[in-house]
């Protein structure tokens, strides 16, 4: 892929270190052959600002944003080469500067056909990608003026912010992140109800979909060699004989279709458990490792019950969507490999079977990591609580509801979290008393749940209140990530931001660290028998605080990230000597530390080594 964008500076040779640091470590898209882009060309915006930066991924990359000249150098790079556009019939000239160059677009198809014929809004340059550039050679002329305008509206970039970070540190395969948020200072009317809004472009990290992988039938022109259709289907074939050649390839994880698609299987069931809803299952909406990318349906839904979005949008019916995604891989892989067939006819047979399985299985253990309160010699106790929760999401389930929220959201529907607090199976929510009619199966379900909790810390010997208030807190629902919720908490602060004002940052990045803070439910690989009870994070670290076994044993569960000799948590430095005298746990360039904390009228602090680090005050309170 040839690139030859001019910018006022080059920042290429300036910034080389920090850069490489990160394009060392991510996927190469001109490996998948060379008819996957398309070029175009973009102008620099006159008016851009770097609204968001996603320290905690920086960091957790080798890349140290404390440091000022690197911060710098960072900055200046996403600016210099990703706030750009395509400019619209009607947006003025005066909105851009400097030269003009080139973009890339990637073609992609679909399982069903699509119209596009690829990234309708995203330009790729170097190893790094930009959402919400304006409309590329890619669109479909039958898309609506919604799809095709090629702009990102700074709310929906604020809302996959936050989804893609908590994916990211809730599933096991986690989220293509979101680097930056970039505002291009003008507006743009998606909708004449809502009128004009402030625009955005999203950084993202490149990746390969599986879309990769699958044809855009009914986008462009066919007939000859130069056709979109001819380009299409070479496109296909390179890239399927590209990775079918380069299994266990470092810079292409790839196996098989089936492998891909067992890790969609997982990320999918604990999803459920964690009771965040993809929307419909898209191939496009994937990356093949297994993160999940684009965030835009993406929403808490209240309990397990079978919600309903827009067509063929089921949470908990994702199998089949799955499926279809399935099909549509194995014909043209099947097709381009020579005729060598690579996927199984049994598995294929009973696909639906065995992703219902892994789901199952990603789904209990995900429950089982939500609630680290069995006794280390008596397993089986996780695996029963684990198990009755998968029987009563399947007993919840068998009941339908359309998505959105009523002023009354929490009253509408029964759910274990009401039914466990019930006193008398009658419950207080919200000043008015609600009876909840549950099937006899459900109650009976929950009556077990009660059982096997008080049999957890039996066999643990954690305080029985402190078991039942971890149960709440796995049970709580999240209503700040119900998709009405965040859109409108979005919107209503992009309405008083001010283009080009210094404070613009601080807002969204307050605004990001809250919903992280106030959203966040699940730790994986948490300490056991360790109760959360509050926690607090600057988007870099996070601290939470909890009691261990019993509420005469506070503790708090740190994360900070490790730089050669130094670390840095709450941006105060100490040294990894002193991370080590605390038994701290280091991974990479990040650390995790169980300790002690004392409590004070100026706030909490913590012993580590010799050095003593002061603590936020919590930003949120999980039920007592």
């Amino acid at each position: 892929m040839n690139d030859d964008y001019s910018s006022p500076v080059n920042v290429e040779s300036a910034n080389r270190s920090s850069i490489e640091t990160l394009e060392s470590q991510i996927i190469d898209l001109k490996a998948l052959g060379p008819n996957l882009f398309t070029p175009f060309r973009v102008r620099r915006y006159k008016g851009a600002q770097l609204l968001w930066l996603n320290e905690r991924w920086l960091l957790g990359n080798g890349v140290n944003v404390y440091d000022a000249a690197t911060r710098k150098e960072v900055c200046d790079w996403l600016l210099e080469t990703y706030a750009v556009g395509v400019r619209a019939t009607n947006q003025p000239s005066q909105q851009f500067t400097g030269k003009s160059g080139l973009m890339h677009a990637d073609r992609y198809g679909g399982s069903a056909g699509t119209p596009q014929g690829g990234s309708g809004r995203c330009g790729i340059r170097g190893r790094f990608n930009a959402k919400g550039i304006g409309r590329t050679p890619l669109v479909s002329d039958y898309m609506d003026d919604g799809h095709k305008n090629g702009f990102m509206p700074l709310s929906e970039a604020l809302t996959e912010a936050v989804f893609s970070e908590i994916i990211d540190l809730e599933t096991p395969h986690g989220s293509i992140p979101t680097l930056a948020i970039l505002s291009t200072g003008h507006e743009y009317t998606f909708s004449t109800e809502r009128g004009p809004e402030p625009c955005a472009i999203v950084v993202r990290p490149n990746f390969v979909r599986p879309a990769h992988f699958e044809r855009s039938i009914f986008f462009g022109d066919a007939g000859n060699k130069t056709s979109a259709q001819y380009i299409d289907a070479l496109r296909v074939r390179e890239a399927v004989q590209t990775v079918h050649g380069a299994r266990g390839r470092a810079d292409l994880p790839f196996q098989s279709p089936e492998d891909m698609f067992l890790r969609f299987a997982a990320q999918v069931g604990a999803c459920r458990a964690n009771r965040l809803w993809q929307g419909q299952f898209l191939s496009s909406n994937m990356s093949m490792c297994g993160a999940f990318v684009d965030f835009g349906a993406f929403r808490s839904v209240y309990s397990w019950q079978r919600a309903v979005g827009l067509s063929s949008q089921v949470f908990g019916k994702e199998a089949a969507s799955m499926r279809a995604a399935y099909k549509s891989m194995k014909f043209y892989f099947d097709k381009y490999t020579d005729g060598v067939a690579l996927h199984p006819k049994s598995f294929f047979d009973t696909f639906e079977q065995k992703m219902e399985d892994k789901i199952c299985t990603s789904f209990q253990e995900s429950c089982a990591e939500g609630f680290l309160l069995y006794d280390a010699d008596r397993p089986e106790t996780s695996r029963n609580y684990a198990k009755l929760l998968w029987q009563y999401q399947t007993q919840q389930q068998q009941t339908m509801y359309r998505v959105g929220i009523t002023k009354h959201w929490a009253t509408r529907r029964p759910w274990a979290l009401h039914a466990i607090t019930a006193a008398n199976g009658r419950v207080n929510v919200g000043g008015e008393i609600n009876k909840y009619v549950y099937r006899d199966a459900e109650a009976k379900l929950v009556q077990e749940l009660k059982s096997e909790i008080e049999a957890h810390a039996g066999y643990a010997d954690v305080e029985l209140e402190l078991a039942m208030a971890t149960l709440k807190n796995w049970l709580q629902p999240r209503p700040h990530l119900f998709h009405e919720v965040i859109m409108r908490r979005a919107k209503n602060l992009c309405a008083r931001l001010k283009f080009g004002r210094t404070g613009n940052s601080k807002k969204v990045k307050n605004f990001i660290d809250f919903a992280m803070a106030r959203n966040r439910r699940h730790w994986p690989k948490r300490p056991r028998h360790f109760s959360m009870s509050a926690q607090c994070t600057d988007g870099c670290s996070f601290a939470i605080y909890g009691y261990l076994k019993s509420y005469t044993k506070p503790k708090v569960w740190v994360h900070g990230h490790v730089f050669g000799s130094e670390a840095t948590l709450f941006s105060q430095t100490l040294s990894r000597g002193d991370l080590e005298t605390a038994g701290a746990e280091i991974k990479g360039n990040e650390f995790r530390a169980f300790i002690d904390y004392r409590a004070g009228k100026a706030g909490s602090e913590v012993q580590i080594g010799k050095c003593l680090i002061k603590l936020p005050a919590p930003m949120f309170k999980y039920l007592a």
